[in-house]
């Protein structure tokens, strides 16, 4: 929903509440007033939160990406999909949310084969799930499989499991496998966690590792 579009919506709703409102006087202001404000933070919130996580269209989600490339948190998710490591690396302090930057911070890590700093910082994470998964993808380049699997145990996303497995059969050279648990990643997946799951297999130039690092925060955002 562009901008302009979204005033629209809100003006409309505001003189609708307006109208309602004055048939039903007996409603207190207090909760009149609580209850449009949270129908105008819905109406301004929706396509954000769709388009980062329900949406199936993925040209739309990349309309919204390229849109919100303005935002830190989308322009170095932009670049680590398409391989831009060093313009990643420049903007990654302008991201303000603690969670996004060490996310980003993990990718590029990652991508420098800075393996040491990755434990300091998979300790940081905050979210069970994001530490349990990021746990995971260590183990699959230590070769742990036990840790691997006692991970996937314990992670809710059908997805983000799809994936360790995915990366665990392309490390052991089964790549006809590999391919399938990708496909089963993207299909459980939605939103910007679809498309950049999308182009990690379609783009060359896309770290797979700094992209699927990438992935989980999507949750957390």
């Amino acid at each position: 929903m562009s901008n302009w579009l979204r005033w629209v919506v809100t003006l409309v709703i505001a003189i609708a509440a307006g109208t309602w409102y004055g048939l039903h006087p007996s409603v207190p202001p207090v909760v009149f007033y609580i209850g449009l404000f949270i129908v105008v933070f819905g109406v301004s919130t929706f396509p954000v939160v769709y388009f980062t996580y329900f949406s199936k269209n993925m040209n739309r989600v990349e309309k919204f990406m390229l849109r919100s490339s303005h935002k830190p948190y989308y322009a170095v998710t932009l670049d680590l999909i398409n391989g831009r490591i060093k313009e990643a690396e420049q903007r990654i302090s302008q991201i303000k949310h603690e969670q996004q930057r060490l996310a980003m911070q993990i990718s590029l890590d990652y991508e420098k084969q800075n393996f040491a700093a990755l434990p300091r910082q998979i300790e940081k994470v905050k979210r069970p799930e994001a530490k349990l998964y990021y746990t995971g993808l260590i183990a699959v380049m230590e070769n742990d499989w036990d840790k691997v699997e006692a991970c996937k145990i314990q992670m809710r996303s059908k997805a983000l499991r799809s994936v360790l497995d995915a990366e665990a059969a392309f490390k052991t050279g089964r790549y006809d496998d590999a391919k399938k648990h990708g496909d089963q990643a993207i299909a459980d997946s939605a939103g910007m966690q679809c498309y950049i799951l999308i182009k990690m297999i379609g783009n060359p130039a896309a770290s797979s590792a700094s992209v699927i690092f990438n992935c989980i925060f999507l949750l957390d955002s």
